[in-house]
């Protein structure tokens, strides 16, 4: 269990700051904008946060240094349904990859 803490990085973005305005229907003949967070492709949302798993060596400077490059910075788990969210996200990844041919 303690390879995988440090074989894989899991980035965490706290602000989202790709957030895209869109227009949401209110009163006939008129819209109201609405502001619909999203992440960045490859990543994975869970309630305002965004999830990315890099699996890859890396110590656990480096892992937060490859965050911050991406603009983010190591997850820390905020609530009991989180941590489920990130338990499930990994199986998935471990999963495909070993269904990936060698």
């Amino acid at each position: 269990m303690k390879l995988l803490g440090v074989s894989l990085t899991l980035c965490v973005v706290l602000t989202l700051s790709q957030a895209r305005p869109s227009m949401t229907p209110n009163l006939p003949g008129l819209m109201e904008e609405e502001n619909n967070e999203i992440c960045p492709d490859g990543w994975s949302m869970f309630g305002k946060r965004c999830f990315i798993f890099i699996d890859a060596p890396k110590t656990w400077t480096a892992a937060e240094f490859y965050c911050q490059f991406e603009g983010a910075h190591l997850a820390s788990v905020h609530s009991s349904e989180e941590y489920r969210f990130i338990q499930f996200e990994l199986k998935q990844l471990f999963y495909c990859q070993k269904l990936k041919p060698t």
